[in-house]
């Protein structure tokens, strides 16, 4: 939900639930670590968050409730997470939570800052050496990118980028083995044409600016050379310049 900034939509849709009595779970995995988030401000009945996106450990996450009356066990038997879950907890994953979330939170103005550098470099050079690219949602955390190259297959470019030592992906990671169109970019108006050119370029705090220089040559020069084999590419281009 955080991968676009939605803050204030989380609010408003909490604000409707509340008044419905209609329990509101948010999905704030994006966002920790790159936005402020306090779950009693957004107003949600629950909240997950996963430690590997303000890099912790992979397989350990938590989950905020705001009220543990309303909340009935999957498992039952022991008395671990508050008797909501029973079994062994995964001690060292919590310990690297932990140290990942207080990390996170006293080193998150350094960190946006560089990304938020790195960002501004990657856009103005797409910018210098592209034309036809957009990116789809006016608002987003800094640190991922939904873009789409007009003419241009996402998963041909992911692929070639691939080989070039660029990664990137034609979806979030919960949803690209599936072979639907994303329902975000639908819900956001999106014709199946951009949808269908559109990568997802994720920027971390070790990123450096040479790697980020690398990509904008990458990407640059595949799709010039993607769009030269695309039909659809060129007719929408003659089309523009009232050639046809």
């Amino acid at each position: 939900m955080f991968g676009l900034m939605v803050n204030l939509w989380v609010i408003e849709i909490g604000t409707i639930c509340n008044e419905k009595q209609i329990h509101f779970h948010c999905d704030a995995v994006q966002g920790v670590g790159k936005l402020h988030i306090d779950a009693q401000d957004l107003n949600v009945d629950t909240l997950s968050v996963s430690a590997h996106k303000f890099y912790g450990p992979k397989g350990i996450g938590c989950l905020y409730i705001k009220d543990l009356n309303k909340i009935n066990p999957l498992l039952h038997g022991g008395s671990q997470e508050k008797g909501l879950r029973s079994g062994t907890e995964n001690v060292s994953g919590i310990v690297g939570f932990g140290v990942a979330a207080k990390n996170a939170l006293r080193n998150k103005e350094e960190n946006l800052n560089k990304i938020n550098g790195l960002r501004n470099l990657f856009l103005k050079g797409l910018s210098e050496n592209l034309v036809d690219w957009q990116i789809n949602g006016n608002r987003s955390v800094p640190s991922t990118l939904s873009i789409s190259f007009s003419g241009v297959r996402g998963e041909a470019l992911a692929f070639a980028l691939d080989q070039l030592g660029v990664c990137v992906s034609v979806a979030s990671a919960c949803s690209s083995s599936s072979s639907k169109l994303s329902h975000v970019l639908v819900s956001m108006g999106k014709s199946k044409e951009e949808i269908r050119s559109t990568i997802r370029v994720s920027i971390g705090k070790q990123n450096t600016s040479e790697e980020i220089t690398t990509a904008i040559q990458a990407i640059s020069s595949t799709v010039n050379k993607l769009r030269s084999f695309s039909n659809t590419f060129r007719t929408v281009k003659a089309n523009a310049s009232g050639k046809y």
